[in-house]
């Protein structure tokens, strides 16, 4: 916490001592969300079987100051019921616009991931209440680093491809619980492709240098049982100490004002550790009928489990590994009904109830949610 409120205090600082020299633009969004499970038992997104305002609540304010006609600098912060409304920065960066078609950015900046990256916090520039969780399940969206933009128009298409390249250092989810993660020497591209109503994005992102410190009483007890009898090499295969890790996607969406449909694939895979490699989709359809939207989203995940040798392990020890290695595997089915409804300019009312059958655990939640999304 102490890190952050330094972060958002240099940030603050930043802007203030620039407002003498440069006009700032202030602007911000909210998302104010509820929504509950059908069952006593269940769980998903968050959410049981009370209502629950804190999973998908959050409120941020953004500050760009013009320093010249090509720099500036931009800071975002942000507060998120999932984080007890710890303030926190969630972008800043200096972005320096070469000329028309190139822009350099350099900061704390968004990871390129999916297709709705750059608005994956701004619920109101999408039809879904949440973007689906099937997909958009990557335990981080920002790095430190640098990246580089460039746009170019091919006929009546525009193609826009970003470059980054930098590392990420914080506590992440992994495995139910909190890891100490590092991702070094990370670089990577994504481009879209605009024409007309449609839209095809594909992304490729690369760390040479992967490590997630689990410590919880029951991964470090089985590392110990395993190195005192005699299988500390497996021991080291499960850690996570400075793997590879890649991560793939492509998209397509379709927009006409009229229709709207909305699909991604992607893989993550760290070679030669614990973790699962994660296989997600989802297909996505909507149409408008003046101020209301109704849609439906269908999502999977489709893990393949990490492999290890236990035949010659004894009975406990091959439990625990099996154990350790299901605990990241997901396959999931989620179907999404969905109302949107604008409001007024800026401000819209969104409802959604979610199907998921949880094949792995083999359980099955119902969540209900509505929200009031704005920018401002």
């Amino acid at each position: 916490m102490q890190r952050v409120f330094k972060l958002g205090l240099l940030s603050g600082l930043m802007l203030a001592g620039s407002a003498a020299h440069a006009n700032i633009e202030w602007s911000g969004f909210a998302n104010i969300g509820a929504g509950f499970t059908t069952g006593s038992d269940e769980q998903a997104f968050g959410y049981e079987d009370s209502v629950d305002f804190k999973p998908d609540t959050l409120f941020a304010l953004q500050g760009r100051a013009q320093l010249a006609d090509d720099l500036s600098i931009t800071t975002q912060l942000m507060s998120r019921g999932e984080d007890n409304f710890d303030l926190g920065v969630e972008w800043a960066y200096l972005q320096y616009q070469l000329n028309e078609a190139w822009t350099i950015n350099a900061g704390k900046l968004r990871l390129p991931l999916y297709n709705y990256s750059d608005s994956l916090d701004v619920a109101y520039s999408y039809h879904w209440l949440r973007t689906p969780q099937a997909v958009y399940r990557v335990p981080f969206d920002n790095f430190t680093g640098a990246s580089v933009q460039h746009n170019a128009f091919l006929g009546d298409s525009m193609l826009s491809t970003q470059f980054i390249v930098g590392n990420f250092n914080d506590s992440v989810e992994v495995a139910d619980s909190q890891a100490e993660t590092d991702l070094e020497n990370l670089v990577g591209v994504s481009s879209s492709l605009n024409y007309h109503s449609w839209t095809v994005r594909g992304g490729f992102f690369y760390s040479s240098d992967v490590s997630v410190e689990l410590q919880t009483p029951e991964f470090n007890g089985l590392m110990m049982q395993l190195s005192g009898a005699d299988f500390a090499s497996l021991a080291d295969d499960l850690r996570v100490d400075e793997r590879e890790g890649t991560f793939a996607s492509i998209g397509l969406n379709f927009d006409n004002f009229d229709w709207v449909f909305a699909s991604e694939y992607t893989e993550l895979e760290v070679q030669d550790s614990f973790l699962a490699k994660q296989r997600s989709f989802y297909a996505s359809l909507g149409k408008r009928f003046g101020s209301w939207m109704p849609h439906v989203t269908y999502a999977g995940t489709r893990d393949q489990q990490a492999d290890f040798a236990l035949a010659t392990l004894p009975e406990p020890l091959a439990q625990g590994v099996q154990q350790l290695t299901s605990s990241t595997t997901q396959r999931s089915n989620m179907t999404s009904l969905g109302l949107r409804y604008d409001v007024r300019a800026g401000v819209a009312f969104k409802f959604d109830v979610t199907h998921v059958d949880d094949k792995a655990l083999d359980t099955r939640s119902n969540v209900v949610s509505f929200s009031v999304q704005t920018v401002f």
